[in-house]
């Protein structure tokens, strides 16, 4: 898919979130085909727009954890494409491991398991009955007693922890590169085969996934498994085709920051910066303080403060 055909929605944590072309023809499809089910505008606005709507935010927070899973890792963050089939985090540099993969990979799905567990405390706070396949969204009983019993608000709770979990459930279970169950596959595979012969079978292992999708598909005749199917495939054609060109990370040149920042921590860099700005403010209250109400009344450490400090003025 040509990223180029986007354009720039909204800037976010120094991130830019970009829109597809392709998602805006998706949209206007999904609103004709929630119209011609009838049922009026109430039902179009709380039934197709809004969970449209709150689809894209809920995507675009999914892609969030992906940033500053990367941020942790110190990868730059260059945008967010929201398309038809989801977003895409474009990193500026490859992971550095293939833990830091792993990591980069799951704080997406993970996003989405803290929203349904949000949602779901409230709409039990609420009085909603637990139904199995509020979790499990293969069925609809719980959304069709709801409905006949016109609890509204408890619905549209409902409707987005089952959202959330389909959401979870796809990038988690669909085990084909680029989506997130094929990157965490991937890091597996980077650490049990190396970078580059990990990165060709989880290629390999995407297209087969791809072309089952779009069998069924075909079989199935849903339009949105097989885009779903192309996009796969395609993605995971051009990165095999650019495998021979990538040079493995070397995890020498690539700390994570946690290591970074523990160097620092033993080097005394911040640390003692933070002591000395803290020292100073206490050393400008001290002088305050014996300028309005006499050097007598300062404490035996404030009055230590100003001696340190006429020293390094001397």
């Amino acid at each position: 898919m040509n990223w180029n055909w986007s354009f720039r929605l909204i800037r976010l944590f120094r991130t830019d979130v970009r829109i597809h072309w392709s998602l805006l023809v998706f949209f206007m499809y999904y609103v004709m085909r929630g119209a011609q089910h009838g049922g009026g505008l109430v039902l179009l606005g709380l039934f197709v727009l809004l969970p449209y709507v709150v689809l894209l935010v809920t995507v675009v927070m999914h892609e969030f954890g992906h940033v500053f899973a990367a941020r942790h890792y110190g990868l730059p963050v260059d945008e967010i494409v929201l398309t038809p089939i989801g977003g895409v985090a474009l990193l500026g540099a490859s992971a550095w491991s293939p833990r830091s993969e792993f990591v980069i990979a799951a704080c997406g799905p993970l996003v989405n398991v803290g929203l349904a567990t949000i949602a779901t405390a409230a709409y039990l706070a609420m009085g909603g009955p637990l139904h199995w396949d509020m979790l499990l969204p293969i069925a609809s009983d719980g959304f069709a007693s709801l409905w006949g019993d016109g609890r509204i608000g408890l619905l549209l709770l409902y409707d987005f922890v089952q959202m959330q979990m389909v959401l979870f459930l796809f990038n988690v279970l669909m085990v084909a590169y680029p989506l997130d169950g094929g990157r965490m596959v991937f890091a597996a595979l980077w650490k049990l085969k190396g970078y580059r012969q990990g990165l060709t079978t989880s290629c390999t292992i995407a297209k087969v996934v791809a072309g089952g999708m779009g069998i069924v598909g075909l079989v199935t005749f849903s339009p949105m498994l097989m885009v779903i199917a192309a996009f796969v495939f395609l993605q995971a054609a051009m990165t095999q085709k650019r495998i021979p060109m990538l040079r493995e990370p070397d995890t020498r040149y690539h700390e994570a920051p946690q290591r970074q920042r523990s160097r620092r921590i033993a080097q005394g860099s911040w640390v003692d910066a933070w002591r000395r700005r803290r020292e100073d403010r206490q050393t400008a209250r001290a002088l305050e303080k014996a300028e309005r109400d006499g050097i007598h009344t300062l404490t035996t450490h404030e009055r230590e403060l100003l001696r340190k400090r006429s020293e390094r003025m001397n």
